[in-house]
């Protein structure tokens, strides 16, 4: 549940407790008037707020949701050491599954659930888009299935948007642990 959904049931939630408070005030009461006219103050701001808070949401996804959705890998990168010329980037013939999804959770937030590398790497990832820029965003990922070898093998993501073809994405990726030695990038393209 993000913030804007949190908030929304927080404003229905004070809203209908508030109705009831109203509706099941005695008109006997010495303050009766006052008090009603207290609970419809209430009930207006609560309308107002819940009126903002849905106009935030659907100025949220449509400024930051763009991304939200299925991608196919066209393809993959790691840097070679070695190379002195031309490009540092050397393709990665793999066998995985080239498919990732892109799910917007809110406040410029992105989740990819499961990104595979072969059948024994599996990794999550987290990712921001930036406040200011669009197209660019960073997060982290970490393996959830791995080889029994490592105990925790996790790093940052760097994303990128194609601003020829908003469908393309960039994602360059810098493992800390266990090495720190993987640099590389892949190419998603949006199915």
């Amino acid at each position: 549940m993000n913030t804007y959904q949190r908030n929304l049931l927080f404003y229905i939630l004070g809203f209908i407790v508030t109705v009831l408070i109203l509706v099941n005030t005695p008109n006997s009461c010495q303050f009766s008037e006052i008090i009603k006219d207290v609970l419809v103050g209430i009930i207006s701001a609560l309308l107002l707020l819940m009126a903002m808070e849905l106009r935030d949401f659907l100025r949220d996804r449509s400024q930051y949701g763009y991304l939200d959705g299925k991608y196919k890998r066209e393809a993959r990168y790691n840097e070679n050491k070695d190379k002195t010329v031309d490009t540092k980037w050397v393709i990665v013939d793999t066998r995985d599954c080239p498919d990732i999804t892109m799910v917007y959770k809110g406040n410029r937030e992105y989740k990819i659930p499961t990104i595979h590398y072969d059948e024994q790497w599996i990794a999550t990832a987290t990712i921001f888009l930036d406040a200011t820029n669009k197209k660019s965003g960073s997060g982290i990922y970490q393996y959830i299935k791995k080889s029994d070898s490592f105990k925790t093998d996790f790093g940052t993501y760097q994303l990128f948007v194609d601003e020829l073809d908003e469908r393309r994405l960039y994602i360059f990726h810098q493992n800390y642990l266990p090495s720190g030695l993987s640099v590389g990038y892949e190419i998603f393209v949006k199915q």
